[in-house]
């Protein structure tokens, strides 16, 4: 009797454990592919430092050029103004020089994505002029907005997760239930470039943008293997609307307070690079020629910065 007591006690710890590494790895979530629940494949457990972009011979890039210093871009949300970032890449390009890590929030997230996924900032350029079109005469965020926007996203990352493009990507998303925001660099790409444009926190979601906080705490980046972090804004200062949004102007005024605030501090790992741009309508996107023209022709000595920060510490060439 005490041997069949001993197995049983065996059999009943054994399944504990099991439960327990299955619950610690995996979170709920909506898969937006389709309109129910279920199991988002894309939530890490813990802030692993492996898994960035492709395998290489059975390690990732952090791993395989571990001695040299890890620099990320990160495109702060600045709706339609977020093309501006595709010429600041374009730029450091003609010089040979390339981030380590992509990422940022709202479109900068989309912009992070294309950019990770291999695109050059030309193609991309081509692929917003193709989308601006479809969006002329939509509300910025509306049902009928968003569903061309969705469409646009499942075409280029339906199929990706994160870890799968050809460049290292951390994108973040706001978890309601745990009241914070996370930095992803495993999962469905789509999906979690679907939340990122999730503004309505009072649903019954459990992720949203991360954009409804306002502090996107950036800084997280570090506990992703990531070692200098050039935050690239062209926010602004100044909030213009073509239609008046309250909650969107509340929305983005956060944004340029978090953005103000941080830029002012002095951190060697660190660099806020607030792009000067002509005013501009957050919910439209006009003369984009012209967001192109003044991005360079007028952040000059800004792009000559970024390179000093990046150039001799980047490990992807």
């Amino acid at each position: 009797m005490k041997l069949v007591g001993l197995l049983t006690l065996l059999i009943l710890i054994s399944c504990s454990v099991s439960e327990k590494e299955k619950d610690f790895s995996v979170y709920s979530g909506v898969n937006f592919d389709n309109s129910d629940s279920k199991k988002i494949p894309l939530i890490e457990a813990g802030d692993s430092r492996s898994g960035y972009g492709p395998p290489v011979k059975e390690m990732s890039q952090f791993e395989t050029l571990a001695s040299k210093k890890v620099v990320a871009f990160f495109f702060y949300p600045a709706s339609f103004s977020s093309l501006s970032y595709l010429k600041v890449v374009d730029n450091l390009r003609k010089y040979k020089i390339h981030p380590s890590v992509y990422s940022g929030a709202g479109f900068g997230a989309v912009i992070a994505a294309l950019l990770a996924k291999g695109l050059t900032p030309d193609h991309i350029e081509w692929k917003f002029f193709s989308l601006i079109d479809k969006l002329k005469g939509k509300k910025y965020l509306s049902i009928d907005w968003k569903e061309e926007f969705h469409l646009f996203l499942k075409k280029e990352f339906q199929s990706l997760r994160i870890e799968g493009v050809k460049h290292a990507l951390v994108l973040p998303v706001y978890d309601k239930k745990m009241g914070k925001i996370r930095y992803l660099s495993r999962g469905n790409l789509y999906n979690t470039l679907v939340l990122n444009f999730e503004m309505n926190i009072s649903g019954n979601k459990l992720f949203y943008s991360p954009l409804v906080v306002g502090n996107l705490q950036i800084d997280k980046l570090m506990n992703k293997g990531v070692d200098k972090i050039a935050v690239i804004n062209s926010l602004g200062s100044k909030i213009n609307f073509y239609e008046t949004n309250h909650y969107l102007i509340g929305l983005y005024s956060k944004l340029i307070g978090f953005s103000l605030r941080e830029s002012i501090k002095k951190n060697e790992n660190k660099l806020w690079i607030n792009l000067s741009l002509k005013n501009r309508e957050i919910d439209r996107a006009n003369n984009i020629q012209n967001l192109f023209q003044s991005t360079i022709n007028l952040n000059k000595e800004k792009i000559d910065e970024l390179k000093q920060f990046i150039k001799k510490e980047s490990k992807i060439k």
